[in-house]
């Protein structure tokens, strides 16, 4: 995998992914294990539309999984892909967070003394920094005057239009 839990920071830290320092909690522990199957689920997911194809898609990762990297293009992408990746993820997170699901069904939480609010304006503003970031990357990588169609290309609003 490509993002790790480090690269979830400022705008897109995900709430309890890190423990208190020198306490080990299993809310950090669950967390850390839901994050991990968004990673798991969404990075590949990400790297097809970025590719639009599953072969440089799969190649990427493979050799982002070596002990040894010299291709210092493909370092390089890498690291570039890092955030716009984390923010991929992290809009997929926070969608599902929403709304938990629990053992008698879909939630809404309550917190003692808070008002709930609503993500979508937070959402928004990850997915469009993503595709930013994400274009100047397409067309740095790749030399072509086409425009992508893909999701990962497209900026969205707080009314999905």
């Amino acid at each position: 995998m490509i993002v790790t839990f480090k690269d979830f920071t400022e705008e897109i830290s995900i709430p309890d992914l890190q423990a208190v320092i020198g306490t080990q909690d299993l809310v950090n522990c669950a967390v850390q294990n839901r994050l991990q199957g968004f990673i798991e689920k969404y990075e590949p997911v990400f790297l097809y539309q970025f590719y639009e194809n599953e072969t440089d898609a799969t190649a990427l990762e493979t050799y982002n999984d070596l002990t040894v990297k010299t291709d210092t293009d493909l370092n390089t992408l890498i690291e570039s892909l890092k955030h716009p990746i984390a923010c991929f993820i992290a809009f997929y997170y926070f969608r599902n967070e929403t709304v938990p699901n629990t053992g008698i069904g879909s939630i809404l939480p309550k917190g003692q003394n808070s008002n709930r609010t609503s993500t979508i304006d937070r959402s928004v503003q990850i997915w469009n920094e993503m595709v930013e970031e994400i274009r100047k990357i397409y067309f740095t990588e790749f030399d072509t005057d086409f425009y992508p169609i893909q999701d990962i290309f497209c900026k969205i609003n707080s009314f999905n239009l």
